[in-house]
């Protein structure tokens, strides 16, 4: 687990590492996965050779309250925000990466959505080419998270169904 979130948070520090602990996570999920806050919140999975390999989380974006007036999303506030979508390894995964994200436009699609929104970190430059290969632009926006002790940015891209 840690090895993966660097790779997408960009490089993490020992005492940021120590402050993570799997079984919250896990049960955060299993409330997720179990118990969704509303009908809008969805949960899939990739799955091969009977291995989950993938997932993915949507939910329903919320609304911006500041956004500047050059960004798309000042005229349509997306519908839909991927909250997570990770595969087990994003150099050799992207097929079920794609069918993930696939999977999600047309879910989104039939409950009458017509756009997605994703916060990506700065720092992880394969999931930013994989999304604008997969039709995400950049919206503009951006914010900065920490990360235990540590800073993050992250940038919204986004597309329409």
């Amino acid at each position: 687990m840690q090895a993966d979130l660097q790779s997408h948070l960009g490089q993490i520090g020992p005492q940021t590492l120590a402050l993570i602990d799997p079984e919250q996570i896990t049960r955060a999920w299993q409330q997720a996965l179990f118990s969704p806050p509303s009908p809008k919140h969805h949960l899939l999975t990739a799955v091969n050779e009977g291995q989950v390999v993938g997932l993915a989380a949507i939910a329903p974006a919320p609304k911006m309250l500041v956004q500047p007036k050059q960004s798309p999303l000042a005229e349509k506030n997306a519908d839909a925000e991927i909250v997570a979508l990770e595969v087990c390894d994003w150099e050799n995964n992207l097929g079920d990466a794609s069918r993930l994200v696939n999977a999600i436009g047309d879910m989104l699609r039939m409950s009458g959505a017509s756009r997605v929104q994703i916060w990506l970190a700065a720092e992880a430059p394969e999931k930013i080419r994989f999304f604008s290969e997969c039709g995400f632009a950049p919206a503009g926006l951006r914010q900065g998270l920490k990360v235990g002790h540590e800073s993050m940015v992250q940038h919204l891209w986004f597309t329409d169904l």
